[in-house]
């Protein structure tokens, strides 16, 4: 079980509107979302971490239903 946390920065517009994507999933190597990115917008992604957690049932589930949650 893994969280990873994106950092999204849209440069589309001049104001460069930034956002926080957290993903619990169980893959080693976490692949970005495509449901998230949008036609003709550029934008600079960067993980901000990666890292295995603890084996609880609340963490398990989230990881079965690949939880997102978007700051």
């Amino acid at each position: 079980m893994t969280k990873t946390k994106w950092k999204i920065v849209d440069l589309t517009d001049n104001t460069e509107t930034e956002t926080k994507l957290t993903y619990y999933h169980f893959n080693k190597d976490p692949r970005f979302p495509a449901w998230y990115m949008q036609d003709n917008h550029s934008y600079q992604i960067e993980v901000i971490y990666n890292f295995k957690l603890c084996k609880t049932f609340s963490l398990f589930l989230k990881c079965l239903t690949k939880y997102y949650i978007i700051e």
